[in-house]
């Protein structure tokens, strides 16, 4: 009776052991079975990442410095760039042709709008490349067709410029991996000091002129984005 009790131990904890030797077996296998999946799911995406890229440029390792850098009446003028905002024209009327699509470049204290050059269609696609070596007008107001605004600069001098005119001239297109895309270039744009108008105040409503006009040049590199055109 003992010696049959001492058996079915043993027997027990034999079972018991290869059990454990199975699951090991399998969980091995699960563990391998999840890495291959893994690194073609990688694979994969990373094929898609670089797709997604056509059109962009150069890839870059380091972000570059994005800012206006600007020489105005002899001084050194440093803006930090938010980005390049391209936007989609509002569609033509009765077959008419849709106008230039416009763009903002914004920044600390600092709105420059304008339009791509006639018959640039970018935006909603991504393919910033076909901005090389083309030029950007800057005007008084523009960007957004649902929604335009004043292109003006603020210094922290409390100076304020409106941009009566100008051109940004691009010169590279390049991206992030999946960050960012961006593109950069040299910057020539003529501005207007002003001293901004009171609209509580009916002898002062407008923006007065201070001085002459002046030319400001630079360079400029920014995060560039897309939108499609959306109704108000």
């Amino acid at each position: 009776m003992i010696q049959n009790t001492i058996d079915l131990g043993r027997r027990n904890v034999w079972l018991a052991s290869a059990m454990v030797a199975i699951s090991i077996v399998f969980v091995g296998c699960g563990r391998s079975d999840s890495s291959a999946s893994s690194s073609s799911t990688s694979s994969s995406s990373s094929a898609s990442a670089q797709t997604s890229h056509e059109g962009q440029g150069d890839a870059v390792s380091s972000d570059p410095k994005f800012e206006l850098a600007l020489t105005l009446g002899g001084q050194a003028v440093s803006v930090p760039l938010q980005g390049l905002s391209i936007y989609q024209s509002r569609p033509g009327s009765e077959g008419k042709k849709a106008g230039p699509q416009g763009f903002e470049l914004s920044g600390t204290n600092l709105v420059l709008a304008g339009t791509l050059p006639e018959g640039v269609e970018l935006a909603p696609a991504r393919k910033f490349q076909q901005l090389v070596g083309k030029q950007l007008q800057i005007h008084r107001s523009g960007g957004d067709p649902t929604f335009a605004v004043l292109s003006k600069l603020e210094l922290p001098d409390g100076k304020v410029y409106r941009a009566e005119s100008g051109t940004l001239s691009v010169e590279r297109a390049f991206y992030s991996g999946d960050q960012y895309a961006g593109v950069s270039g040299t910057a020539s744009v003529v501005l207007q000091q002003i001293k901004l108008g009171d609209t509580d105040d009916p002898n002062n409503k407008g923006d007065q002129k201070v001085g002459e006009p002046v030319t400001a040049t630079g360079t400029f590199a920014a995060k560039v984005a897309t939108y499609p055109f959306e109704k108000m």
